[in-house]
């Protein structure tokens, strides 16, 4: 049976943006803009649902049939797969997990964290899924559209960065005018914090499917929220240290300064 990620996945592949720009013309673009005109958007989403750009239909001119893949990952594991793309066309990938249940009371509700990427196999330049700087760590669906591409060797990538359990499923669809192809490079070619072969960093600095997530102490001790940019841990409320292992006693007085005047909350007092 098809898996219900993938069939979410195809959905959203299908997606025709509202306006008329947005996906990356080059290896040159590092596309950051989420406006009206990207895809995906954050005033339009994935646009408008035409299944039939990505499903050939029967006696419909012949079109080309989406990459589907099924895949599992274990904590740190990556997919890879290479394609040729030509000079002006294009390759769209869509990966979407269905993640595990979060807490009601947690800051972010996302449990597992895969990471999609593309890369310039020339090159190594590196698209990430929904256009971030860094890597998305709040949704559980990630695309990347590169169109009006250079020719040559593209990568996708799909790695589990963080998961609360021992594997998790995914489902990836590639479009485009894309042919199979073996990658000799890597995304970012590892960050220099790793080895490459076919495709695939083994980190041995970072991590992450590109080497370049840098990891905080313990992963601060699920006490914290880590910065993967500097490794560097913001503690919660009632603890301390570089990986948030220390309890310390919470400040029980906050004091609210209103109009010129101060008010004493008076949280954690006992009031009788």
């Amino acid at each position: 049976p098809v898996r219900s990620a993938t069939v979410k996945a195809l959905l959203l592949h299908s997606g025709r943006r509202v306006a008329s720009a947005g996906s990356s013309a080059s290896a040159s673009d590092v596309d950051r803009a989420q406006d009206a005109g990207a895809w995906p958007s954050n005033v339009y989403g994935y646009g408008r649902v035409a299944l039939d750009d990505v499903i050939p239909r029967p006696g419909a001119a012949k079109q080309a049939a989406p990459v589907i893949v099924e895949e599992q990952l274990t904590a740190g594991a990556s997919y890879a797969t290479c394609y040729t793309v030509p000079k002006g066309g294009s390759l769209r990938a869509t990966l979407v997990w269905t993640d595990a249940a979060g807490s009601p009371s947690a800051g972010n509700a996302l449990v597992n964290d895969l990471n999609l990427a593309v890369w310039n196999d020339a090159n190594g330049f590196e698209w990430r899924g929904n256009h971030k700087i860094e890597f998305d760590n709040q949704n559980s669906v990630e695309a990347v559209w590169i169109n009006g591409a250079d020719a040559g060797v593209y990568g996708v990538n799909v790695n589990a960065f963080t998961l609360a359990g021992a594997m998790q499923q995914f489902s990836l669809i590639i479009s485009g005018d894309v042919t199979p192809a073996q990658c000799n490079k890597c995304p970012l070619n590892c960050s220099g914090s790793g080895t490459c072969a076919a495709g695939k960093c083994t980190c041995t600095g970072g991590a992450g499917g590109d080497c370049s997530i840098k990891v905080c102490p313990g992963q601060c001790s699920k006490n914290g929220v880590c910065d993967t940019g500097t490794g560097v841990c913001t503690c919660g409320r009632g603890w301390q240290g570089a990986g948030c292992e220390t309890p310390k006693t919470p400040d029980t007085t906050i004091n609210l300064l209103v109009n010129t005047k101060t008010y004493d909350t008076e949280i954690g007092r006992a009031h009788v």
